[in-house]
């Protein structure tokens, strides 16, 4: 009598962690599927779901990303789901919609360009980081501008902002930027870079940050232009880090 293998459930060891032991899962069933639908796709002659996408849909219902591969052609499969965790994005089989974006907010998605592996597959990353309560920022102090200043290694702000006014050492040449909404960070540069730029990313011109890596960036004088506010960062090497200030507070 010939046995014949069967194949179901795990399907491939493949990772779309950036850091590996930072991570939340819980499980979530997937029935047994015979046609290729919704998150499911064909592949190989069989029926699978691929890490890193969206479950249970890439839109404002996802609560996470499926973990690892699964083969779901020859029964139904418990799948760990990713709720919390640093992933790559070039790791994903499909570009997160808006929608998904907004609901995953404790899945930080991080460029395939900010990231470095070293020989150890450990991460060294471009990160951005909250200023100490010592670092000089223009004659201010970081709890000056924004209280419980959090920043993740993705790039998204957190913090309940302040409007700033008389900031003059700011921009002593254009008046509108000496009050407003303002976000400092210091960034921590990663080996093999020697030269950081910052700018506003509303705004062509790069500017060379100083050997203190202390960064200040002006955000408007509204709410709307606070939340709307992002901040590139980038390296001589390649790296890049955009920071995202849509989900901050207002004092």
């Amino acid at each position: 009598m010939t046995m014949k293998a069967k194949q179901w459930g795990f399907y491939n060891s493949k990772t779309i962690l950036a850091i590996p032991d930072h991570y939340v899962c819980i499980g979530r069933k997937q029935t047994q599927a015979s046609a290729a639908s919704g998150i499911v796709i064909q592949e190989n002659g069989r029926f699978v779901v691929k890490a890193g996408t969206p479950y249970p849909a890439n839109d404002a219902t996802a609560i996470g990303l499926v973990f690892q591969d699964y083969d779901v052609t020859d029964g139904d499969v418990n799948m760990a789901i990713l709720i919390h965790g640093f992933v790559l994005e070039e790791k994903l089989p499909v570009n997160l919609e808006e929608g998904a974006v907004t609901a995953l907010k404790q899945i930080s998605v991080l460029k395939k360009k900010g990231i470095i592996l070293n020989p150890d597959n450990d991460v060294v990353e471009l990160v951005a980081k909250t200023p100490t309560s010592v670092d000089d920022l223009l004659g201010k102090n970081v709890t000056d501008f924004v209280d419980n200043l959090h920043i993740t290694p993705g790039g998204k702000v957190n913090g309940t902002f302040k409007f700033v006014t008389g900031f003059t050492a700011f921009n002593s040449q254009v008046v509108e930027e000496q009050s407003g909404y303002y976000v400092p960070f210091k960034v921590d540069v990663p080996a093999g870079a020697s030269k950081v730029q910052m700018k506003n990313a509303a705004k062509t011109e790069w500017v060379d940050m100083d050997s203190d890596k202390l960064g200040i960036v002006w955000c408007g004088q509204t709410e709307q232009s606070l939340l709307n506010t992002k901040v590139d960062i980038k390296t001589d090497n390649g790296m890049e880090l955009q920071l995202d200030l849509s989900q901050v507070f207002i004092e």
